[in-house]
């Protein structure tokens, strides 16, 4: 059984890098891309080869004419049902935009294990045969913290030497 397949879509290297290794460690297949540009050529590309992703990450905040909910809007006129994480450092980036059930809006700092977490609850992971955090009528249970506050109490702003 083929691994399910995340895009993420992230213009700072080293938070794209370390999340997708993280990704790719909790068993997913990750496509990276640092623009929407470049993520929908790797849409397209996946499409021609008869495969799709099973799965969103975007920053909001991207360099170029679109910007990660632009780019959630156009993935979804070819793939309706696609769920999305929306990450930022601008939490008032995402604004009154309409956020649907298979929406999760994530604040950075995140751990990527906070995301890994959110990425099974949305699609499981291959043998799955449910999200994580799916309830018996279906309905998925993804709820997160909006941002989290700044404390020592946050695992996202905790710095390790």
């Amino acid at each position: 059984m083929e691994k399910l397949r995340i895009l993420l879509v992230e213009d700072e290297y080293i938070i794209r890098l370390t999340l997708a290794e993280a990704l790719g460690d909790a068993g997913y297949l990750v496509e990276e891309a640092q623009s929407t540009d470049e993520a929908m050529t790797a849409t397209l590309a996946l499409e021609e080869a008869g495969q799709r992703i099973a799965l969103l990450i975007t920053d909001i905040q991207l360099a170029g004419p679109t910007d990660g909910l632009g780019l959630v809007r156009a993935l979804r006129e070819r793939q309706p049902e696609l769920p999305a994480i929306y990450v930022t450092g601008r939490p008032d980036a995402i604004g009154k935009t309409h956020m649907s059930a298979r929406d999760v809006f994530v604040a950075k700092p995140y751990l990527p294990s906070q995301i890994t977490s959110i990425c099974r609850g949305l699609i499981g992971t291959v043998g799955d045969a449910a999200p994580a955090h799916a309830s018996a009528g279906g309905a998925l249970d993804t709820t997160m913290p909006a941002a989290w506050p700044a404390s020592s109490d946050n695992p996202s702003s905790r710095r390790t030497q």
